[in-house]
């Protein structure tokens, strides 16, 4: 036993002396390298600096000595913190490159999570949002004369169309019916509002709610009060609420403000009390803005721009509210639709047949066979009321993919980047696992410096993120620190560090012990320039692929803004009046326009000036069903409708190509007109002349055809010419009147003009709107213009990225090949064959990388198929242009290190180790 001891003794001091001697020597070779520098002409410190780089550190002997000792997984974790941090001290412009890419690439990733997480995952600021539900109702609707959405509300499990809209009595019947949920509130948007508070008139958005809105929510008031189901009897003195944006921006925050009389339309109500910051109301997750102003539902009437239409809760076929409740405990939503579904249908036929009697014996002739009834549909409703659109849902995973490739090719530049570091501290590994440390521990060691790299990059991507959110239309208001956001950028920093420092961790402790302690060759080099190579093609596909999707969306945005139209909208100003917002009557509003068009013609520089329901291409469309009586007595097909005024077509400069434009004596007393446009003409009348014929509208009848306009676009610009009708703006019943205003120079400059000529006419009515037409048009192009500049910064920064890469790798094999590039110099190369060399290596690689490329984009360009226009997802000149473009960048990147090479002196070189 005690020979056992004294051999286990012997064996422990053996190996002690082993390391010290092993240590001295290293610490000898050192010091010879640091004497060989000081020769060469180096200062003592660089000349230390350059041997410990060659050689390996003695810290880092010092440290493979302390490993084979064994010490607890914490220190041995905090002093590779410590150690990493040293390393990026010493190489900071390394560290810096590095930072900044991963800073990008997950600030990019950040800001698309911020987006999808205010839209798709994000619930309302309100307790217990997973017990409230949101009702609608999906099949054909006979019982409604008029209903409406105000966003998009999506499909049922069936595939058919979901709509959110009831109509009062329906909501009244099934709040007395309910059984299911502890409460229900109704509301619904009120549009744009005429504000004034001690004198002071400002244009709100305004918002009616049930008396329960906020019981039902279990939202507090920051101050004041909230509405109450008091204050929404009909007979109860008029109250509001202000959002917590509204009053901090209109009102500076003052606490004073409770008490005050706001006058809406003409109305006074109490301010009583201002909703929580955040609040944005429930009916999108993702809107930005809360309404301005909230006011009880059953003053609807009194607040109303339209008092004209009557009290719409008195009206059982008209279909406007918005409905949602909170389950009672252990209730579930189709419980509710159990409970409430034939309460609502029976309340839908009760308001058609109280519709229905009251109508003519002719009208109940035409709808006799309406018996068509909705079936209820109730579903969770903690995200809000309306689902998100189809295309942004289609955006939102177009950049999710696009930044996930930037974040890959930024994981394989900075894999280039350690790789080559590798190779230089090849001496300092072959140390570490010669004095006993395993290979795992320094598979540790160098993924704690990816992961730390990975971290400052991801802090710094968080801020990054934060100004790119302001860039993105859907991801919110920007908020304080965000438990999601930090959790998403935490994790996807944390899979960065391992993606890009897991291979050249496993490639850097491969090396070949016995060689690499003697000299300097380098055991992994061969494998490692494969590998760097292959992370190239990578970044060069990838690249290319983002590059050509941006290419084809620049194209589109290029199309769409030199589409023919059928119009000129470059020198046409435009501006929108509300004379409802200020009480206008409708003989007083008619004298309005008048006014206006007669001052504003009088203007120098304007040459002409007419009015519209709502502009042309500007996203704007209503539809309705058209009757051609002599021809076939039902409705032959959708049409679009226009109001506009007099002299339109020529201010619009839209050709007549028969007929006559509407005059001033087209008006209430005079025999209703319209215009029609070619399509109509072709698809409805055969090839006859339609001038003098008559037309019936779903919504009106009688319409004589009095002229024929030239095809133009109507909505947008994406949408062909369709059959359109336009009708005399003056036969019809004003609200909002759009402008358009033809002048004789750069619209722009007339602004300022034409605001004084309004304020001159009526300096208490708000000018909304006042801008070019082809500027409405360009906004109109807001998300294909986003996504041409999203895709091109995209694309830029992956062909940057790729570019560095390139010249990373080619430097270092310019390096690595020093030797071999002098004995060809000595034998006779020359300076230019030795570039041609160095190019063609690169171009070897970039070349294949665009082969995959092209292959990659002509899948990925499926993704945005939909959104192009004028340019098919394969177009061989944009994928031409972008490859010419790659080749050009990856050839510069090229030029330095093949300029480097032909410059090699081979004596030089020789004696290069």
């Amino acid at each position: 036993m005690l020979r056992a001891a004294l051999r286990r003794l012997a064996g422990v001091l053996k190996k002690r002396q082993h390391e010290d001697d092993f240590q001295r020597e290293l610490e000898a070779n050192l010091q010879f390298h640091i004497d060989d520098n000081i020769r060469a002409g180096m200062t003592p410190a660089e000349a230390r600096r350059q041997a410990l780089l060659r050689f390996g550190s003695v810290d880092s002997t010092a440290e493979a000595v302390r490993e084979r000792r064994g010490v607890p997984f914490l220190e041995t974790l905090a002093r590779d913190v410590g150690y990493t941090l040293r390393l990026l001290r010493q190489n900071k412009a390394w560290a810096a490159v590095a930072i900044v890419a991963l800073a990008l690439g997950i600030g990019a990733n950040t800001a698309i999570f911020n987006a999808a997480n205010s839209l798709f995952l994000k619930q309302l600021p309100v307790a217990d949002p997973d017990r409230l539900v949101r009702l609608r109702w999906a099949g054909a609707n006979d019982m409604a004369t008029s209903s409406g959405d105000y966003g998009y509300s999506g499909t049922d499990a069936s595939g058919r169309e979901l709509h959110g809209s009831f109509s009062y009595s329906a909501f009244d019947a099934m709040q007395r019916a309910n059984q299911t949920m502890d409460g229900m509130f109704a509301f619904t948007p009120m549009g744009n509002l005429n504000v004034v508070v001690e004198g002071n008139a400002e244009i709100a958005s305004g918002l009616v709610v049930s008396g329960d809105y906020f019981r039902v929510l279990r939202v507090r008031p920051v101050l004041g009060r909230e509405i109450m189901p008091d204050d929404d009897n009909p007979s109860a003195t008029s109250v509001a609420m202000l959002s917590y944006s509204y009053w901090m921006t209109r009102f500076g925050g003052d606490p004073l403000i409770l008490g005050k009389t706001a006058v809406v339309t003409g109305t006074p109500a109490t301010i009583i009390g201002i909703t929580p910051p955040g609040f944005l109301g429930v009916q999108r997750m993702g809107d930005t803005t809360p309404a301005d102003i909230i006011l009880p539902l059953n003053h609807e009437p009194r607040f109303s721009l339209y008092r004209n239409r009557g009290v719409r809760a008195n009206q059982p076929s008209n279909w406007w509210l918005y409905i949602m409740g909170r389950l009672k405990s252990g209730a579930t939503a189709s419980q509710v639709e159990g409970n409430l579904n034939s309460v609502f249908q029976q309340a839908a036929r009760d308001g058609w047949k109280i519709y229905f009697d009251r109508q003519s014996p002719e009208n109940q002739k035409r709808n006799a066979n309406r018996t068509a009834v909705p079936e209820l549909r109730v579903d969770a409703g903690g995200r809000g009321l309306y689902e998100i659109p189809p295309d942004t849902v289609t955006v939102i995973r177009v950049l999710s993919v696009v930044s996930g490739l930037i974040l890959l090719i930024v994981c394989a530049n900075l894999a280039n980047l350690l790789l080559s570091r590798a190779a230089g501290r090849q001496r300092e590994i072959s140390v570490r696992l010669s004095l006993g440390a395993s290979r795992s521990r320094l598979i540790q060691q160098l993924l704690t410096e990816s992961v730390i790299l990975a971290s400052i990059g991801g802090a710094l991507g968080v801020v990054v993120s934060y100004w790119c959110r302001e860039l993105l239309p859907w991801a919110g208001p920007l908020s304080g620190f965000d438990v999601a956001t930090f959790g998403f950028a935490t994790g996807i920093s944390f899979a960065t560090g391992i993606l890009f420092g897991i291979a050249p961790a496993f490639r850097a402790t491969r090396v070949p012990l016995a060689t690499t302690l003697k000299d300097n060759t380098r055991g992994v080099t061969r494998s490692r320039n494969f590998l760097s190579k292959t992370l190239i093609v990578v970044q060069v596909a990838v690249s290319l692929t983002i590059l050509v999707s941006a290419g084809l969306l620049l194209r589109t945005l290029l199309n769409l803004r030199n589409a023919e139209t059928g119009l000129s909208p470059s020198t046409l100003l435009v501006f929108q009046l509300n004379p409802l917002l200020t009480r206008y009557d409708q003989p007083a509003a008619l004298r309005l326009y008048e006014r206006v068009t007669n001052e504003l013609e009088a203007q120098p520089g304007i040459q002409s000036v007419s009015v519209s329901e709502v502009w042309i291409l500007t996203g704007h469309e209503i539809i309705t069903s058209l009757n051609v009586p002599e021809r076939q007595p039902d409705p032959v097909g959708p049409i679009h409708t226009l109001l506009v005024g007099p002299k339109f077509f020529s201010t619009m400069g839209i050709p007549l190509l028969q007929g006559r434009e509407f005059v001033p004596s087209d008006n209430m007393q005079a025999s209703k007109v319209a215009i029609i446009n070619e399509a109509t003409a072709r698809k409805y009348f055969n090839g006859e002349n339609p001038i003098g014929q008559r037309i019936d509208l779903e919504t009106n009848k009688n319409f004589e055809i009095v002229g024929i306009a030239r095809d133009g676009k109507y909505a947008n610009v994406r949408k062909a010419a369709d059959p359109a009708v336009f009708l005399a703006f003056l036969q019809n019943r004003i609200a909002s009147m759009s402008f358009e205003v033809r002048t004789t120079a750069d619209p722009a400059l007339l602004m300022p003009q034409v605001r004084e000529s309004l304020r001159r006419i009526d300096a208490d009515l708000p000018v909304m709107n006042l801008s070019t037409h082809a500027a409405q048009i360009e906004d109109s192009f807001a998300q294909e213009r986003f996504l041409a500049q999203a895709y091109t910064l995209f694309g830029v920064l992956a062909a940057t990225l790729a570019g560095l890469g390139l010249f990373g790798v080619l430097s270092y094999s310019v390096v690595r090949r020093t030797n071999e590039i002098g004995i060809r110099m000595a034998i006779g190369a020359h300076s230019s064959q030795v570039m041609q060399m160095v190019l063609r290596e690169s171009l070897l690689v970039v070349v294949l990388g665009i082969v995959l490329g092209i292959a990659g984009s002509l899948v990925a360009n499926r993704l945005i198929a939909t959104l192009l226009f004028g340019v098919a997802s394969t177009d061989v000149l944009t994928l031409g242009l972008v490859s010419a473009a790659m080749i050009a960048i990856s050839a510069l990147a090229a030029f330095v290190p093949a300029r480097r090479a032909s410059r090699i002196d081979p004596s030089i070189a020789l004696r290069h180790e």
